[in-house]
């Protein structure tokens, strides 16, 4: 242990054979004493203090963590300590020090103790925290600096950090050199360090409660651990951490708390129930300074012996009951201050007056006891004194342990007063017993000896500060910021807000809530919530408060957010536009801005209706800034997209000013004079290719996944080639991939415009990638409701005909009991319809229903039900019955013509409001209309009077791209194919649009989506991401993790008010119960590939740096949309959350997962595929392939040769084991799979066995694979043997597979390195006979090297001439040899082969750490013409100047010289020349 840090360097309270410390009763101590598991004796005894692991242990099942038998460690410590500790630990939180158990009041009880602890078990029993988690990080620095491999570059810098003697050289050398891996994102905004949120920890800083010889030893030892952390030399100490950060600030925390670690359970007769008094008593005692410390000991002494001896204290007339005057009016402050103190400086001060005064005059009395106790002895009246005049009793509402913050009591223990009120402290003294009374009575609130006034008036004159001023600042004093992460406001930052405040007549809104019975402490809240929220504030200035104050009381009380005050002074505005960023748009213009800094091509992909126009309009400002002489060229698939474009540019952009008599294109040139609109269509006629010749700066794709299109993709792609390396190409689209060919068109302009595979399949240029689903989940986008309908499929017409004679009955009561009879009947029949024509003919009777919505009744009344009179629909019309006629996109429409159609469904919809209070205004669009009758159309639907019901009938035309103003919804009655998932998209796109923070959407407002035609429980949406799930959650953890670091680490409220914050917080619940299994590693989940563990670690790294996997998140009480009851004879709606539609869909779907995968299987087996050999990582294609049977069998039989079927099997297994919320298989099935030869229980995965089957396959075809090195693919092995990759997957292994890491793992697992099971004693004699020893082998760098050498001379090469700057690729251009042949010797062109060999050189000379080489191999090297021995010139003339140089340098000089000869030689040098 580290003397430095001993206990006895410490305020401790202690005699001579026992230390006392302090704990205040937690929740879990409580919980036991009204349990009756532990209680109190006569004696004030307590008889135990139990563990949170064995709390933990009684209500969960399964065994903590930690047991009974557990040592301690560094790992348990750091649980129990940290931010939301582990509650599965053996250790028990003391303090040292009274008064920071004093702090705790608020937090946990008021029930103190004091726990005796003999000298002898500390460091047995009991642990200074901070020292021992400090002595156990130095304690793996030190083995780490010891085992070696430390360049002598760090090995200095660690000599210098021990060598110190004052921080600042220590935290020099860090900060230039080795910057913590801590950062805080402020890249959103451009006034943005206006705020000043909270801030990360400091690695290298001071802690109070340490002295300067501790600091600076403290300091040390991080700082070595920051610098190896920085090199990569060691892993972060916690397991699953980023870095060290959390780590660090736990050591920090066991300093300033003083705290002690009692390991087990506290026996009775140590543990001594103490009153407040008591505490407060020590707590004065370790204030006391500048007083004699043996003194200040006997002192104490004397304390522990009186309570020791069970003497209670004498009545006492302590002021704790009083509370402080809260909720002051800003009225009665503005008269008692007289207008010359701020509202927020006065509360301040009268709440620290208050406390102070409580605390000094409570301090006077028991210092009086004090001297009772030691009766009156003069040996401690300089100490008593100290206590009477500069003491204060602990007040936790005043006090803070942050560091160096406020004035100090005791160690770690620190008056929060700001610099300005730390004078109250002096004046608070000086009163007298009475006038410190007159402040306490009246709870601060009195101005006694003129305080206020006179030490904090901004201005001694008679000067008031301006009333609507007064009471802007006083809303925002009153607001608690920290409690959103905001620390505090920059003086400009926050005249900024006070005169938004003002403009926003804060004053008028006040009284109004006064006048509303608001109550007082609520009024900051509500009154920034209606002044920062446009929506809100709009609906108070037309006199709504009434109505806002009933309906909107949820958001008016809740917490506003960082996002709506950053909104509220302009930090996401784009400047000189009516452009507002929501904040994930800004995010995705961030990203571009990275990405176009060395590429030409961004993607964004955005859910439609999320403002993806937004982000490209943002884009083209900034380049039209940036660049005003380039052209820029806006691409769209439709003209109406180009028409809306250029519609947001007049509007957002150039704004309504300066427009009177201009047209549209004349304010477009005013903005942007360089810009060009065209078609996807139009780039395959003549003037289209007048603009694939032109070269543009900035080119905006829209609707990238139209790009793919046969009839103008090669015309995009000349124009992309005629384009220079500067220009700049984004994509925007809300479905990346095409439903016709299932190509990612994100992917491919990507690759177009000069990414590789790996950057592609790392997403680099990928700058938003949001699926409609998450978008809605975090809250960006209005979640619609969604109507889908359940199918009658009885078709007897006697039934019919039955209901309707039951509904002539005039007897409500026989009525209503025929009806009951008949649903029994019905139900009896679908029943047995079911059971006669089995589950599959009733499904295509279900579509076939789908498909032929006009042969169902009752559709009409759901269509009634669900619209609101007043509101504008989009509906989509079938347009194929096979008939002759087509329509603009080739779909035969039968024999009308399209007019004739959306003619018919005008009539139709006339039909269903007949007799209604709704009469149906319809529009529509066509593409057989011209421009101008489909611009007439949509400009009159968009303006129509709200209060006509509005119907917009279209077939494809609304597609995708075109965004309608107040859509309250869309009626399905065209049924779509199960693979149209981007036409499903895009079309309920049009019910979506971007949530507004400032107005919130009311249930009863949001969108309705009359899906008649079921395609939301049809349409697989899931297709395009269900494979980059995992990245999906990843994406929208990083952006929770950037919200949470903009707030100073507060996590997101599931209660809040914001409903993104909401959402936040969900996510974080998802990602917790989704990954938390994880934790110990990826054994048990065979399904996994490397791509997904690699972003599963990373979640669970970036879970950890927030401690949430061990935070405890409810869930959120959540309103379920209406699921009204379904009536089995008729076509019901049922209203639901689309989300909630999606989560069912996927219930539904693994409910027949089982049944499709044995279909599969059994297909698979008719053709001869061997399906016993089916592993997780096959897909159809590659299971196939191990038979030897050829692709096209496959498509033959009807399957998808990419389709995971591996993966499947293996999640169906987890199924089966209960591993994951789904169906599992039925015995039948499991004894299906069993006959098939799958078995589903689990089985210990033989890693080993498995490399050896692939060795014993590679030896087959040729390869040598003894010379497998750890770096090595199957890929990059067999081509040492010069054998074709083709070779590769005929055997069935994967060319990419890292069979190197595999050989390393294994041989780490025979050491013992890694937890999983070692090769068996056979498997390592088989490996020994392949030629592979898995025994820890000393690398032979010389070996390596000699071996290279042999292999270039073998092709040429005169290595002889090798220099210390030569890679293998200079040195063969010296014997004009081709970088071909060095790969086809297995070498790397890059390799720093000269390097090597001065490295070598040096061994041979003593001078390095490596291994020097043998004689025989120094023997090898001289054959080939390398000598490593010095040469003996020691001073040459080399031409006209003299080296007086080292050997070494003069050596350098020499290659410098020969190299010079050579060129000379070749005539490459000419004379005079450098």
């Amino acid at each position: 242990m580290n003397k430095k840090f001993d206990i006895e360097k410490f305020n401790i309270i202690n005699d001579e054979e026992n230390y006392y410390f302090f704990r205040v009763l937690e929740d879990g101590d409580i919980e036991d004493l009204e349990k009756g598991i532990i209680s109190i004796d006569e004696n004030n005894h307590i008889s135990k203090l139990r563990t949170d692991r064995e709390r933990w242990n009684e209500k969960n099942k399964g065994q903590a963590i930690y047991s009974e038998k557990s040592k301690i460690s560094l790992e348990e410590i750091f649980s129990h300590i940290k931010m939301h500790y582990s509650l599965q630990t053996n250790c028990i939180s003391l303090s040292s020090n009274a008064n920071v158990v004093r702090t705790y009041e608020d937090m946990f009880s008021t029930k103190y103790v004091m726990i005796k602890v003999p000298k002898k078990e500390m460091g047995e029993k009991v642990y200074n925290a901070g020292q021992y988690m400090l002595d156990e990080v130095e304690k793996r620095v030190n083995e780490t600096i010891q085992s070696g491999n430390i360049s002598n570059e760090i090995l200095n810098d660690i000599k210098t950090i021990d060598e110190a003697t004052d921080e600042k050289v220590i935290k020099e050398l860090i900060k230039t050199r080795y910057k913590s891996p801590v950062k805080l994102d402020s890249s959103k905004a451009k006034i943005k360090d206006g705020i000043i949120y909270k801030a990360p920890h400091a690695r290298i800083s001071s802690y109070q409660s340490l002295n300067k010889k501790q600091s600076l030893e403290k300091n040390k030892i991080i700082a070595k651990l920051t610098v190896l952390e920085n090199k990569k030399i060691m892993s972060p100490i916690i397991k699953n951490s980023k870095n060290n950060n959390l780590l660090i600030q736990t050591i920090g925390s066991a300093f300033s708390s003083s705290e002690q670690i009692y390991y087990g359970g506290i026996k009775g007769e140590q543990i001594q129930s103490i009153s407040k008094e008591i505490v407060d008593m020590f707590g004065l005692v370790q204030q006391i300074q500048d007083v004699d410390k043996n003194i200040v000991n006997d002192l104490k002494k004397e304390v522990i012996n009186f309570v020791n001896s069970g003497k209670n204290i004498e009545q006492t007339d302590l002021n704790y009951d009083y509370t402080v005057k809260d909720n002051i009016s800003i009225e009665e402050m503005y008269e008692m201050t007289k207008g010359k103190v701020e509202y927020g400086n006065a509360n301040s001060i009268i709440k620290n007056m208050f406390y102070l005064s409580r605390g000094q005059n409570n301090a006077r009395k028991i210092a009086n006891i004090i001297e009772k106790i030691v009766e009156n002895n003069s040996k401690y009246e300089d100490a008593i004194n100290y206590i009477k005049e500069k003491g204060f009793v602990v007040e936790p509402q005043i006090i803070t342990r942050q560091n160096k913050i406020g004035q100090q009591l005791s160690e770690s223990v620190n008056l929060n007063l700001k610099e300005n009120e730390k004078q109250l402290v002096e004046e608070i003294r000086s009163l007298s017993n009475n006038e410190q009374m007159q402040i306490i009575e009246n709870g601060g609130f009195v101005n006694t000896n003129d305080i206020i006034t006179r030490c904090f008036s901004k201005s001694q004159e008679e000067d008031q500060i301006q009333r609507d001023r007064y009471y802007a600042e006083a809303i925002i004093s009153q607001y608690d910021w920290k409690s959103i992460g905001i620390e505090e406001f920059k003086i400009a930052e926050r005249n900024e807000l006070i005169k938004r405040l003002q403009e926003k007549n804060c004053i008028d809104i006040y009284k109004d809530l006064k006048e509303s019975n608001i109550p007082e402490k609520e009024i900051p809240t509500v009154l920034l919530n209606i002044a920062t929220r446009e929506g809100i504030y709009d609906e108070y200035r037309n006199g709504n408060l009434e109505n806002l104050l009933n309906e909107k009381q949820d958001i008016l009380k809740g917490n506003i957010n960082i996002d709506i005050i950053e909104r509220f002074l302009g930090y996401n505005d784009v400047e000189n536009t009516n452009i507002r960023l929501k904040d994930y748009q800004q995010r995705a213009n961030n990203n571009i801005n990275e990405i176009f800094k060395d590429k030409k091509f961004a993607q964004v992909i955005l859910p439609t209706g999320s403002g993806k126009s937004f982000v490209a309009l943002t884009q083209m400002i900034k380049y039209a800034n940036e660049h005003p002489e380039e052209k820029m060229l806006y691409m769209a698939p439709q003209d109406e997209i180009i028409n809306q474009i250029k519609n947001y540019i007049v509007k957002y952009v150039h704004g309504k000013k300066d427009t009177v008599g201009k047209t549209e294109d004349e304010i477009i040139a005013e903005v942007f004079p360089n810009i060009e609109f065209t078609t996807y269509p139009n780039l395959i006629s003549k003037g289209g290719k007048e603009i694939i010749k032109k070269q543009y700066g900035l080119i905006i794709a829209d609707e990238l996944h139209r790009t793919g299109a046969k009839e103008w993709e090669s015309s995009i792609d000349k124009l992309y080639e005629n384009q220079n390396e500067n220009v700049r190409v984004l994509g925007i689209t809300a479905t990346p991939v095409r439903d016709v060919d299932g190509r990612d068109m994100a992917e491919e302009n990507a690759r177009k415009l000069g990414y590789t595979d790996e950057e592609i399949k790392n997403r680099k240029h990928i700058a938003s990638n949001m699926t409609l689903e998450n978008a809605i989940r975090m809250g960006y986008v209005v979640n619609p409701k969604l109507v889908y309908c359940k199918y009658d499929l009885i078709t007897s017409g006697k039934l019919d005909k039955l209901k309707e004679k039951i509904e002539d009955i005039d007897d409500e009561s026989k009525k209503e009991e025929k009806i009951e009879k008949y649903n029994e009947l019905r139900t009896k029949i679908n029943k047995e319809i079911d059971e006669e024509i089995g589950e599959e003919a009733r499904k295509k009777l279900e579509e076939d229903a789908r498909k032929n919505l006009d042969s169902g009744f009752g559709k009409e009344e759901i269509i009634r039900k669900n619209v609101k009179k007043g509101g504008k629909y989009i509906v989509f019309i079938p347009v194929t019955d096979q008939g002759k006629i087509e329509d603009e996109d080739g779909n035969k429409i039968g024999e009308k013509t399209g007019e004739e159609k959306i003619k018919a469904y005008q009539n139709y919809l006339t039909q269903v409001f007949k007799d209604t209070d709704i009469t149906p205004k319809c529009n529509s669009l066509l593409g057989s209309y011209n421009k101008e009758k489909n611009e007439q159309e949509l400009n009159e639907f968009e303006s129509r009077n709200t209060d006509e019901t509005s119907f917009m009938v279209v077939m494809n035309k609304a597609n995708e791209g075109l965004h309608m103003d107040g859509i309250d919804g869309i009626v399905w009655l065209r049924a779509l194919d199960e693979n149209s998932r981007i036409l499903y998209l895009q079309q309920l796109g049009r019910a979506i649009y971007a949530l507004d923070e400032d107005n919130p959407v009311s249930d009863d407002k949001r969108p309705v989506v009359i899906d008649l035609a079921n395609n939301s429980l049809t349409v697989n949406i899931e297709k395009d991401f269900k494979n980059i799930e995992t990245i999906d959650d990843l994406e929208s953890l990083i952006i929770v993790t950037e919200w949470i670091e903009m707030h100073g680490g507060i996590l997101p409220s599931s209660t809040s008010s914001n409903k993104q914050e909401q959402h936040y917080y969900a996510i974080l619940r998802r990602v917790q119960n989704k990954y938390n299994k994880y934790l110990n590693g990826f054994e048990n989940f065979e399904e996994l590939n490397e791509n997904e563990k690699e972003q599963i670690q990373e979640i669970i790294e970036i879970g950890t740096s927030m401690d949430l996997w061990n935070i405890e998140l409810p869930p959120i009480p959540k309103t379920r949309g209406i699921k009204k009851d379904v009536d089995p004879f008729e076509i019901t709606g049922v209203i639901k959350d689309y989300v909630d539609i999606n989560e069912e869909i996927s219930e539904i779907k693994s409910k027949s997962s089982v049944e499709n995968f044995i279909e599969k299987l059994q297909k698979l087996q008719e053709i001869g595929v061997d399906i016993s050999r089916l592993k997780t990582t096959d897909t159809i294609q590659t299971l196939v392939q191990k038979s030897g049977i050829s692709e096209e069998k496959i498509k033959e039989i009807g399957l998808e040769p990419k389709d995971k079927i591996g993966v499947t099997k293996s999640y169906i297994a987890q199924a089966y084991r209960g591993k994951v919320q789904s169906t599992p298989p039925t015995e039948e099935q499991v004894k299906i799979l069993l006959d098939m030869g799958i078995n589903l229980e689990k089985q210990e995965r033989n890693v080993t066995q498995e490399f050896i089957e692939k060795l014993q396959k590679l030896n087959e075809i040729g390869v040598d694979i003894s010379k497998i090195l750890q770096k090595d693919t199957i890929q990059t092995l067999v081509q040492k043997s010069g054998i074709s990759e083709e070779k590769i997957k005929e055997i069935g292994l994967e060319p990419k597979d890292k069979i190197g890491v595999t050989k390393s793992y294994i041989a780490q697992a025979y050491r013992g390195k890694v937890q999983s099971t070692p090769p068996t004693e056979e498997q390592v004699k088989i490996l020994l006979d392949m030629g592979i020893s898995i025994e820890k082998q000393e690398r032979n760098v010389t070996q390596e090297f000699i071996e290279k050498l042999q292999k270039l001379k073998e092709i040429g090469v005169d290595v002889s001439r090798l220099k210390t700057t030569d890679t293998i690729q200079t040195l063969i251009r010296i014997s004009g040899i081709s970088e071909e042949k060095i790969k086809e010797i297995g070498l790397e062109p890059k390799d720093k082969i000269g390097q090597t060999k001065s490295s070598i050189t040096k061994a041979y000379r003593g001078k390095g750490q490596s291994t020097p080489p043998t004689e025989e191999q120094v023997k090898i090297l001289l054959d080939m013409g390398i000598s490593l021995e010095k040469k003996k010139k020691t001073g040459q003339d080399i031409g006209k100047a003299t080296f007086d140089a080292s050997a070494e340098k003069c050596d350098e000089a020499q290659e410098v010289l020969d190299r010079l000869v050579e060129k000379a030689k070749e005539g490459g040098i000419i004379h005079g020349s450098n």
